[in-house]
This record gives structure tokens, C-alpha cells and sequence, in this order.
């Protein structure tokens, strides 16, 4: 029979599942790579450029958008 755990049956599990160190952590954490930052484009809404422009229609008395 073969065995299928990575633990021998003698092994001291408080040593196996120890935290990790600081120093632990900070060599497998990965370095930050400098980017370029985002520059998202500011894009007008489709219906402001229709207010205020009598061309695309206006609102009526009763408040209702006249084409």
C-alpha cells in the first residue's frame, strides 16, 4: 500500500503548520512594478449636449420635451 500524505507518520505537525515569518512573507510577496497611471477619457454624455440647444428640441409648458 502506498502512502498519499506528505507527512510521514512521525512528523510534528506544530512545526509543519507554523505560521510564516515575517521575513517569510516579504520574500514570496511579489515587488510592485512601476505602470503607467490610467488616464480615462472624460466623455460628454449623449443627452447634455441636447440641453439648452433649441435645434434638438426644448420642453414646453407642461414640461413636456418638444422634438
Amino acid at each position: 500500500m502506498s502512502k498519499t500524505s506528505i507527512l510521514d507518520d512521525h512528523a510534528n505537525l506544530d512545526e509543519y503548520f507554523k505560521p510564516a515569518s515575517k521575513e517569510e512573507i516579504l520574500s514570496y510577496t511579489p515587488k510592485a512594478k512601476k505602470t503607467e497611471p490610467v488616464v480615462e477619457k472624460v466623455e460628454e454624455e449623449f443627452f447634455t449636449k441636447f440641453i439648452g440647444d433649441k435645434n434638438y428640441g426644448y420642453y414646453n409648458d407642461k414640461n413636456v420635451w418638444v422634438w
